[in-house]
């Protein structure tokens, strides 16, 4: 199954979910194992050739970069929403569709 197939036969779309903004839903992917399996081993191939030296792991969307975190043997850096993460962090506000965020690491 070839990535983009896998990860849109899994997503449920609500359109117009806030402000005009279309929602994706891919929790559906945690529950076709071979889907999602397949989506981890396609996005490691993708990553690999930008000999990262950590994975990004925003939020929600963490899960499908953890195992390829874990795949290509790196380091994971998980941002939350501010407030959620104990002890001192770093904050850097930036404009998304329909509002800011200020994730914090």
């Amino acid at each position: 199954m070839n990535l983009k197939t896998a990860i849109a036969k899994n997503t449920s779309i609500y359109t117009d979910h806030k402000d005009g903004v279309d929602f994706l839903d891919y929790n559906e992917l945690n529950a076709d194992v071979e889907a999602r399996l397949a989506v981890h081993a396609q996005l490691t191939q993708i990553v690999r050739p930008f000999a990262a030296d950590l994975i990004y792991l925003a939020d929600a969307r963490g899960f499908l970069l953890s195992p390829v975190a874990d795949a290509l043997r790196l380091p994971i850096q998980q941002a939350r929403k501010a407030g959620k993460l104990p002890g001192s962090v770093i904050q850097k506000s930036y404009g998304k569709e329909y509002d800011a965020d200020k994730p914090q690491i």
